[in-house]
C-alpha cells in the first residue's frame, strides 16, 4: 500500500490495521532516515509512504493516516491518495539452502545474494531478518532505563523495542512501595494495565503483538495523604515470546529487530530509490552439532523511524518501526 500527498512537507503516519488483532501491522512516516555531514541525524521528508503486510488477514482492514506536526498555513485541505495492491515484492534469494539434503559445513561462510526492487514512489530503508523456527521467550533490552524512581519526576520513560514476530509479552515493575503501570505501543494500541503490588505484572498475547517501542509507566499507588508520597526506587523488565534470532546469519545492513536485545546493535540499512534494484550480500556461518538440521525464515524488511511528536505521550526522539516485505525459508544440515 502507497500513501502519497502532494507536498513532503506535509509530515504524516500510516498505519495499515489487522482487523483480527485490532492493531497495526504495519507502521510507516513518509520521512527517512539521513545522517548529516556533521554527523547528526534527522528525518528528510518525502512524498508518501508505503505499507507491507506478507499475509493479510481475511476482513476489513483499516488505514489512518495522521498528519501531524507543521501544516500550511493558506491551506483549509491537504488531499492524498491511496494506492492498494496485492503484487508482492519483487525479490529473490539465489542459492539460498531450502532443503534438509543441503549440507554445509560448519564455520564455512557461505554468501547468498538478496535482491528487493522498490516498486513504490518513494525510497525504501531494506534490511534483512533471519529468524529461527523457534519460539523463544527472551529478555529484552532498555532501550533508555530499566530503573527509575517513583513519584517519576525526571519525564524519562521505560522504553522497549519489540521485535516482529512476537505473540506474546511479560512485563514486571518491582518496587518496596505498591504500585500498578500502564504499558503501551507507542502509537496508540494496545493501551495495557498491570496488576497492583510491590510486583506488579502485566501478561499479553496476540497472534503477532504490534512491533516497534512499548513504553512502561509505572505509578505508586494513592492517596497519599496531604504529604508527597516519599520517594522509592523501581525495577522494569520486559520479556517477548518471539521467532528466534538466528546468529549463523549477518548482512551488512544489520537487522533493526535485532536492537530488541541489544540496544547497540549496528543498523545500516540500504537505501533504495523508486525502480531500483538492490542486492544484500547474507552470510552463512553455521554452528551447531554436525548432523544437525536448521530451519528459518530470512525476511527482508523496510524501516522507518518515526518522531516522537507521533507518540500518544509526546516523547522526544525517533521510535523505529519496519514491516516485512518478502519472506525466504531456508532448510540445512550442518556437516
Amino acid at each position: 500500500m502507497q500513501v502519497s500527498t502532494g507536498n513532503a512537507s506535509n509530515t504524516l503516519l500510516a498505519e495499515l490495521v489487522d482487523p483480527a488483532t485490532g492493531e497495526a501491522a504495519s507502521t510507516a512516516t513518509n520521512g527517512l532516515l539521513v545522517t548529516n555531514p556533521s554527523g547528526t541525524t534527522q528525518l528528510a521528508p518525502e512524498t508518501g509512504a508505503q505499507l507491507h503486510v506478507l499475509r493479510p488477514a481475511a476482513g476489513r482492514w483499516t488505514l489512518v493516516v495522521d498528519f501531524y506536526g507543521t501544516v500550511s498555513g493558506t491551506a483549509v485541505a491537504q488531499p492524498f491518495t491511496v494506492t492498494i495492491n496485492d503484487t508482492p515484492v519483487t525479490a529473490s534469494a539465489a542459492g539460498l539452502p531450502d532443503s534438509a539434503s543441503t549440507t554445509l559445513a560448519a564455520g564455512t561462510p557461505v554468501t547468498v545474494p538478496v535482491q528487493v526492487t522498490n516498486g513504490g514512489s518513494t525510497p525504501e530503508a531494506y534490511f534483512v531478518d533471519p529468524r529461527l523456527s523457534t519460539q523463544v521467550a527472551t529478555a529484552l533490552a532498555a532501550q533508555t532505563t530499566s530503573t527509575l524512581t517513583l513519584p517519576n519526576l525526571s519525564g524519562t520513560v521505560p522504553t522497549y523495542l519489540v521485535p516482529s514476530h512476537s505473540t506474546a509479552l511479560q512485563t514486571t515493575v518491582s518496587s518496596s512501595k505498591p504500585l500498578f503501570f500502564d504499558y503501551t505501543w507507542t502509537f496508540g494500541d494496545p493501551d495495557l494495565i498491570s496488576t497492583v503490588g510491590t510486583t506488579a505484572s502485566g501478561a499479553y498475547s496476540a497472534p503477532e503483538v504490534a512491533p516497534g517501542d512499548w513504553t512502561v509507566t509505572p505509578f505508586l499507588v494513592g492517596p497519599t495523604g496531604k504529604n508527597a508520597a516519599p520517594p522509592v526506587s523501581a525495577t522494569v523488565s520486559m520479556t517477548a515470546t518471539a521467532a528466534a534470532f538466528d546468529p549463523a546469519v549477518s548482512s551488512p545492513t544489520g537487522d533493526l529487530w535485532l536492537g530488541s536485545v541489544n540496544a547497540a546493535a549496528s543498523f545500516t540499512p540500504y537505501v533504495v530509490n523508486p525502480g531500483q534494484t538492490v542486492t544484500i550480500p547474507v552470510t552463512i556461518t553455521p554452528g551447531g552439532t554436525p548432523g544437525s538440521t536448521v530451519t528459518g525464515t530470512l525476511y527482508v524488511d523496510d524501516s522507518s523511524f518515526i518522531p516522537g511528536a507521533v507518540t500518544f505521550n509526546d516523547l522526544a526522539g525517533n521510535f523505529p518501526e519496519g514491516s516485512d516485505v518478502a519472506a525466504f525459508p531456508y532448510e540445512y544440515t550442518v556437516k
